[in-house]
């Protein structure tokens, strides 16, 4: 496998586990700025994870085998380029002239930094330049110091005409960023208006319920086994601890957190729907309870007791149900006599109006 292949995969497989880790409170953060998350915008956004490891994976990798290390030097001048240029040039012509192929190459390195920076981070030229700067010298040091000191010697060139070229490319890139302006989906309205209901945002709530419930039982139970197997030599008590912290987090993310709330689970509630009457007030603690052992609360109780024939059935009802049901209300809430509304709707109160007493 050639270096360049295994710089790719390995950044593409980083972004992917960055991505998935970060995924939940990236897309909260999303539907609160942006009010809706945006097929484009998500695949930029990964972009960026993907593109930020590739500038560490291109730089270092392939990381070299202790005993065959072979000590690389540092060019220090300014410019140096020029002069190799010019003396590549009656072999090479211009444009196969491998001096000035390399400076463009890293001037192009830097370019997709400074479109991100302006476009998904709303910089100026100038802090675009000075990240550029900051992330170019980043790596040109951990190539000097060897990985920071990991390795004896350095094993990459540290070149000051890298550092020039990568920052001259971010401000390009700055420049050049209006153009991701004209993908789809990039203009969106007041993230604080409501958005419609749709089918496929009842299944993301779903889906993001699932994610987190996995994924948080999953660091929380790798903890504490680490910790047991740490303190206990011959510990075998995996499956009870997992079982448990499964619970415990489904008790706090479909139970507790509903009941306290206005109704939604974690995942609605990173959506930005909530349950309400069918006239538009807010549910009572009963319909509350009902709704959620209906639903999340109750398929992880029948998942944690081996229940999974009757979880798969349920799994597959609720999915048709978002979709097939009236207004995508689901099963849960339309047992509950609720139906499922955007957060920032308005919420209909109910007034009691004291009765008053004449008095002649």
């Amino acid at each position: 496998m050639n270096d360049q292949l295994l710089s790719g995969i390995a950044a593409i497989g980083g972004g992917s586990l960055l991505a998935f880790l970060l995924f939940l409170p990236w897309v909260a953060r999303q539907y609160r700025l942006r009010g809706e998350l945006g097929f484009v915008h998500t695949v930029l956004s990964f972009a960026v994870l993907v593109y930020g490891l590739a500038l560490l994976t291109y730089t270092l990798l392939p990381l070299p085998e202790t005993p065959l290390l072979r000590c690389s030097t540092q060019q220090l001048v300014p410019f140096q380029f020029v002069g190799d240029f010019l003396e590549l040039r009656p072999k090479y012509g211009v444009l196969g002239n491998p001096a000035l192929r390399q400076f463009l190459f890293n001037v192009a390195l830097f370019v997709p930094l400074g479109m991100f920076a302006r476009h998904l981070f709303r910089r100026g030229v100038l802090t675009t330049t000075l990240v550029g700067f900051g992330a170019s010298l980043f790596i040109e040091c951990t190539q000097r110091t060897g990985n920071w000191f990991l390795y004896p010697c350095a094993y990459r060139l540290f070149d000051v005409d890298d550092l020039l070229a990568n920052t001259a490319g971010a401000p390009v890139g700055w420049l050049l960023a209006p153009v991701l302006a004209l993908l789809p989906g990039q203009q969106v309205a007041d993230p604080g208006l409501p958005r419609p209901l749709t089918a496929r945002r009842r299944l993301f709530g779903m889906l993001l319920d699932l994610t987190a419930w996995w994924l948080t039982s999953s660091l929380v139970t790798l903890m504490i086994v680490v910790v047991l197997f740490t303190a206990i030599e011959d510990f075998t008590g995996e499956r009870i601890i997992t079982v448990v912290v499964q619970g415990v987090v489904a008790l706090v993310f479909f139970l507790v957190i509903p009941l306290r709330g206005n109704g939604a689970s974690l995942g609605q509630r990173i959506v930005r729907l909530r349950p309400v009457r069918m006239d538009g007030t807010p549910p009572s603690t009963r319909q509350k309870l009902r709704r959620s052992v209906l639903g999340m609360f109750g398929y992880s109780l029948l998942s944690l007791l081996g229940f999974d024939f009757v979880t798969t059935v349920l799994f597959i009802a609720h999915g048709i149900g978002a979709i097939r049901t009236k207004e995508h209300r689901g099963l849960s809430a339309k047992w509950s006599g609720l139906r499922m509304t955007d957060d920032r709707t308005k919420v209909e109160t109910v007034t009691e109006i004291p009765s008053t007493v004449e008095h002649s």
